[in-house]
C-alpha cells in the first residue's frame, strides 16, 4: 500500500537524483549555451581600414574644395568692397564737381542779372536820349530842296525860317528824306516852339 520514499507520487525523479549510469562529474547542464562571438579576420579589418581611409580622403577633398570656394567668395567680396570704395570716391568727387558747378552757375546767373539790369538801364537811357533829341526836331514838308544836304541844306532851311516866319533860329542839323521833306534839329526846344507858334499864326 505504501510507495517507496525514493520516488514521488507521479513517478518523477526527485531534484538532485541521478539516473542510472550517470557519473557525478559528467552531469550535462540543461542551460542553452550562448553563440560564441565572431572573430573578424585580418582581411575584413584591412577592408574596413581602407574604407575609413577613403572616407577621410573624401572628407579632406570636400573640405579643400569648400576652402577654395570660401577663398573665391572672400576674393569676390574683397573686389566688391574695393569697387564700392572706388564708387563712393567717384561719387564724392562727382558731388564736389556738381557743387562747384552750382556755385559757378550761381555766379554766372548773378552776373547775367547784373548785365540785364545794366542793359535795361542803358536802353532806358538811350530811349530817353532819343526822346530828348527828337523833342528838338521838326519835320518840314513842301519845301523845294534842290540841294543834297549838309551845311548848304542847314543854311537854306535856317534862311527859309527867317524869311517866311520872320524869326531867327539856330538850326543844328538837317537830314533830307526826299526832295520836299527834311528833318531839322533845333538848338533848343524853345526855338522849336517859336517855329510852331509862328506857323499857326
Amino acid at each position: 500500500m505504501y510507495e517507496s520514499d525514493e520516488t514521488s507520487d507521479d513517478g518523477k525523479r526527485k531534484r538532485g537524483e541521478r539516473e542510472e549510469g550517470e557519473e557525478e562529474g559528467f552531469i550535462r547542464s540543461k542551460k542553452t549555451a550562448r553563440t560564441p562571438t565572431k572573430v573578424k579576420s585580418n582581411k575584413q579589418k584591412m577592408e574596413e581600414k581602407d574604407e575609413l581611409k577613403e572616407m577621410i580622403k573624401e572628407l579632406l577633398r570636400e573640405n579643400k574644395k569648400k576652402a577654395k570656394e570660401t577663398e573665391e567668395i572672400k576674393n569676390m567680396l574683397g573686389e566688391m568692397a574695393q569697387e564700392i570704395k572706388e564708387f563712393r570716391k567717384e561719387n564724392k568727387e562727382y558731388k564736389e564737381q556738381m557743387e562747384e558747378l552750382r556755385r559757378e552757375n550761381k555766379v554766372v546767373m548773378e552776373e547775367m542779372n547784373t548785365m540785364k539790369q545794366k542793359m535795361e538801364k542803358m536802353e532806358s537811357c538811350l530811349e530817353k536820349c532819343q526822346k530828348e533829341e527828337k523833342k528838338n526836331n521838326l519835320l518840314i514838308k513842301g519845301l523845294e530842296m534842290n540841294i543834297k544836304g549838309g551845311e548848304e541844306l542847314r543854311e537854306g532851311v535856317q534862311n527859309f525860317v527867317k524869311s517866311e516866319l520872320g524869326i531867327e533860329v539856330e538850326v543844328v542839323n538837317t537830314r533830307k528824306i526826299n526832295d520836299k521833306t527834311c528833318v531839322i534839329e533845333m538848338k533848343t526846344f524853345e526855338e522849336k516852339l517859336k517855329i510852331l507858334q509862328n506857323k499857326k499864326n
